[in-house]
């Protein structure tokens, strides 16, 4: 074969698996948006690892957590027991019943607000993010993605997406200081009833309420 024909056909066979997994990465997006898109509720238990290089060992939580369109959601902690954060879209309440405290941010202000937009359905993945597929782990995506816009709370997000229910399983935050995210969801149901007094919070008599 002649040179320019070797180095034809070389730069083809490069070619082929890029074209491939961008061919990929469109499809798992799109089925991804997709599903989230008929997703009404969604409640899950979850378990929540936050970890950073000047951190020791991981801090663990876990409880359970409801999303509901547009933009609510709750997550209830079993431990630390009595923790809460609660949004109704325009809100998020965070509380410490050990401190006796309530935050109150406005929504744009709370952390890693990009991180919990798509699941509560605000989102949109390919609008807000560069996305690239990591290598699969059997019967899951790893989706890594990078904000469009620059984040003070989110340097990357990564979503292990289950290919069966096209759910995810996992998501993995880090910000700009190292520190990583890690909460993993479980026993997840779609579409079932979820009032809207699960996203609404009253400070409880006595609280400290502190907004930054």
């Amino acid at each position: 074969m002649k040179t320019p024909l070797r180095i034809a056909s070389a730069l083809l066979f490069l070619l082929v698996p890029a074209v491939s997994l961008a061919e990929e990465l469109t499809e798992v997006l799109s089925k991804l948006q997709e599903r989230y898109e008929s997703i009404t509720t969604l409640e899950s238990e979850f378990t929540q690892e936050v970890s950073s290089r000047g951190m020791g060992r991981p801090e663990t939580a876990k409880g359970k957590v409801w999303f509901k369109k547009p933009g609510k959601m709750r997550w209830e902690y079993s431990r630390p027991a009595g923790d809460l954060i609660v949004g109704d879209g325009r809100t998020v309440w965070i509380y410490q019943p050990d401190l006796n405290q309530a935050i109150e941010r406005e929504v744009d202000a709370a952390a890693s607000r990009m991180a919990t937009d798509f699941l509560s359905g605000l989102g949109d993945l390919e609008r807000e993010f560069e996305a690239r597929l990591a290598p699969s782990k059997g019967d899951t995506w790893r989706l890594v993605l990078t904000p469009r816009d620059e984040s003070p709370n989110v340097k990357t997000l990564a979503l292990e997406i289950d290919k069966g229910s096209l759910l995810i399983r996992r998501t993995e935050v880090t910000d700009h200081f190292g520190t990583e995210t890690m909460v993993e969801f479980r026993e997840t149901s779609v579409n079932s009833p979820a009032p809207d007094a699960l996203f609404s919070f009253t400070p409880p008599q006595g609280a400290r309420v502190v907004r930054p």
